[in-house]
């Protein structure tokens, strides 16, 4: 298996090493990102820790670019199973918002067991410290939290995560919600809903457009994740208006928030087209 094989990780890889191999026989669902806060190049995956517990493996870890990739560092130190994340940065501090169970699980777990255990968690980089602090849960419930984004505006963080109250991980019920937090007064806001008793979300993603947030999301109207055609993309803002996008059917599930020439856009694919 890949732990067998597992290579350490190099830490002399530089970035102007063509197609440098950081390790070989990687953990399957390490799922990288990269953000670049000015001149602070910061990669974050998801890991195997290595050890011999069979079921609480799976850990969150970063590493920084310093000339040289350093040695990835773990998001926090408890042995809870860490999951979905979202790195980001405005440019001015980088924060990590993911999923993360609230317990230690059994060999046992069942999926929906597990999915009543996961919460939405932030944190955000100390360049002092060189590490995240200021780690906050957002949720606290029984019920399937995931698929967690964020954006900075106006210097106000502002988080959205998908909620699916039958704790179906696939999400095919008409129980998801899409809930948000801001920072304020030096606290988390209580989460709010968006969104609530919708079919099946495949796709949601944050942003600015028209000098407000904004978060897209596509809809799988019949919640049969094998059929294409019957895809909805939406557009929703805080302040609960919630706009059908795209009239006709055929969306695939592709959607990101971007620039162009400074300029704040919202891409989406339909039927092989950008």
């Amino acid at each position: 298996d890949y732990l067998t094989n597992r290579t350490k990780f190099y830490t002399n890889s530089a970035l102007s090493s063509y197609n440098s191999i950081l390790q070989s026989s990687a953990y399957p669902y390490i799922e990288p990102q990269i953000v670049n806060n000015n001149g602070i190049i910061m990669m974050a995956y998801l890991d195997d820790n290595g050890g011999e517990d069979n079921s609480n493996f799976q850990q969150l870890v970063y590493s920084i670019y310093n000339n040289k990739w350093q040695q990835p560092v773990a998001i926090d130190e408890d042995s809870n199973i860490e999951n979905s994340f979202y790195l980001y940065t405005d440019n001015s501090d980088i924060y990590m918002v993911y999923t993360e169970l609230n317990n230690t699980v059994s060999e046992t777990i069942t999926a929906e067991e597990m999915a009543k255990m996961q919460e939405i968690v932030i944190a955000k980089y100390d360049k002092t410290q060189s590490k995240f602090v200021d780690m906050a849960t957002l949720t606290n419930n029984e019920t399937y939290d995931f698929n967690p984004r964020m954006t900075v505006i106006n210097g106000v963080p502002v988080v959205v995560w998908l909620n699916n109250t039958d704790n179906n991980m696939l999400g095919t019920t008409n129980n998801n919600s899409i809930y948000y937090s801001k920072y304020e007064n030096n606290a988390w806001t209580e989460p709010q809903a968006l969104l609530s008793g919708s079919t099946a979300i495949t796709k949601m993603e944050m942003g600015i457009l028209n000098n407000e947030v904004s978060i897209s999301y596509i809809a799988d109207t019949d919640n049969n994740l094998s059929t294409f055609e019957d895809r909805i993309l939406n557009v929703i803002n805080l302040d609960k208006e919630n706009k059908q996008l795209v009239n006709d059917i055929g969306i695939s599930s592709y959607v990101e928030y971007t620039k162009y020439n400074n300029n704040d856009m919202l891409v989406w694919k339909k039927d092989d087209k950008i």
